[in-house]
């Protein structure tokens, strides 16, 4: 009598899905960038205060945070399911800020450099 095989490969995860959840971050901070960079311009030209201004980018922080978060919930590489949460946490420090401008000139410019360097099979 044959042992049955398993059905599912134990072979890990697959790089495919590290490729396609690392992708999405880079994506997912790309459009929250640029999301950020519309709103400041709108800001001076709707004449925001600084506190308007300071909402705004709280919340598309905190939505980028989840965001992430979503998308590390896709990682099959406990690794990059690990880095990806990490970013959101550290975003979630920007997005309680007192002053989430300040902090992006300082938290928020490394994560995209810590991703594309740690974020691959």
């Amino acid at each position: 009598t044959a042992t049955p095989s398993p059905s599912a490969s134990p072979t890990g995860p697959s790089a495919a899905n590290t490729a396609a959840v690392c992708r999405r971050a880079d994506e997912l901070i790309i459009e929250a960038s640029r999301r950020i960079a519309d709103d400041s311009a709108a800001a001076t030209r709707r004449e925001l205060t600084p506190e308007q201004l300071n909402g705004q980018l709280k919340g598309t922080l905190a939505g980028l945070a989840d965001d992430l978060r979503k998308q590390a919930g896709n990682a099959e590489d406990p690794r990059i399911r690990d880095l990806v949460t990490d970013a959101a946490k550290q975003i979630d420090t920007g997005a309680a800020a007192a002053s989430p401008a300040t902090w992006m000139a300082s938290g928020f410019v490394r994560i995209p450099e810590r991703l594309t360097r740690d974020c691959h099979v």
